[in-house]
């Protein structure tokens, strides 16, 4: 008897269709919008909020909203008493904050507190009215559908993709919108299983995963996931930065693997000390904000076939929910 596809791998296959979502009239009129409040209001830098796989998203965005705009970006780590003052007290701001559920108190206080004290706050979640949607004066649905597996696969791609398409009509990028409306299509690409990677996520002891600019974000995305689904320590670098240093244990079968063709120079020196290096097959080439994207699907397979080959649930990992909720 064939077993049954986990919600991971359908949800995997459903990565276009989500993606192609992000291009419906009404969703592009309203993101619009938004984006000429922006452009109004002239923020001089914006901060994200978000956790986990959230947060990862909220790198690909941030860079290209410097890229784009030249806009000062910034990841806040949330302490105890949520923004720092200098952020919830600074000059004109905007706030951003992503979750898939919008149900982490301490985001939805400091989305709040950001309100409060006149900043220009949005939200982008997969779950329309929720508590972080409601601190907030504007919310992006990011329309990836409802997701099971507790990794998230369709709603990350589609969390980074729907603040490309913000960034793209904030900034009135017309090459960066024509390289989004093609996603969708771009993303089709069978359903094979890349050997070298599933074979690096079951026997690696440990991972590095190297991305740069606008692939950093999804670099740490599939650290991430290494680790939550195989179990392998994985750790995110750029490729100049793992050469300062994390390279001294990359030695007897540690695994690399690699995003974009910046990369292969820095495998090439860890495989000559002896790690195993990969380098993601490199997908249809649409703009250079966008191109990291197309090459997780068959990342994200390859983990799904990893995790059960290793007699581990690709849906529920030990450990972990679905929604986390932090204070």
């Amino acid at each position: 008897m064939t077993a049954l596809p986990s919600c991971m791998a359908r949800e995997i296959a459903e990565i276009p269709e989500a993606a192609a979502r992000l291009i419906q009239p009404d969703w592009q009129s309203a993101l619009m919008d938004l984006a000429g409040t922006l452009r109004g209001a002239r923020p001089t830098s914006l901060s994200i909020i978000a956790h986990g796989s959230s947060r990862h998203a909220g790198a690909v965005i941030g860079h290209a909203l410097w890229r784009c705009l030249g806009l000062p970006v910034a990841l806040e780590p949330l302490g105890p008493g949520g923004l720092p003052e200098a952020v919830a007290h600074g000059p004109v701001r905007a706030v951003l904050g992503i979750s898939q559920s919008g149900q982490s108190p301490d985001l939805s206080a400091a989305m709040a507190a950001a309100r409060s004290t006149g900043a220009l706050t949005l939200t982008l979640t997969n779950t329309p009215g929720s508590p972080l949607s409601a601190a907030a004066a504007h919310e992006i649905d990011m329309l990836a559908g409802p997701e099971q597996a507790v990794a998230a696969t369709k709603s990350y791609v589609n969390s980074a993709l729907a603040g490309l398409w913000l960034v793209a009509h904030w900034a009135e990028d017309q090459g960066l919108s024509e390289a989004l409306t093609r996603v969708p299509e771009a993303l089709e690409r069978g359903d094979r299983v890349d050997p070298g990677l599933q074979r690096l996520f079951c026997e690696s002891k440990g991972l590095f995963i190297l991305g740069r600019a606008a692939a950093a974000g999804v670099a740490s995305e599939i650290a991430l996931k290494a680790m939550e689904l195989c179990g392998r320590h994985a750790t995110a670098y750029s490729e100049a930065e793992v050469l300062h240093g994390p390279a001294a244990i990359a030695v007897d079968g540690f695994g690399v693997i690699g995003f974009g063709p910046r990369a292969q120079a820095s495998l090439d020196q860890l495989a000559a000390q002896g790690a195993r290096c990969v380098r993601v097959p490199a997908g249809p080439s649409l703009h250079p904000l966008v191109d990291p994207l197309l090459q997780l699907p068959p990342v994200y397979r390859a983990l799904e076939a990893a995790t059960r080959q290793l007699g581990r649930n690709p849906d529920r990992p030990q450990f972990l929910a679905k929604v986390t909720k932090t204070h």
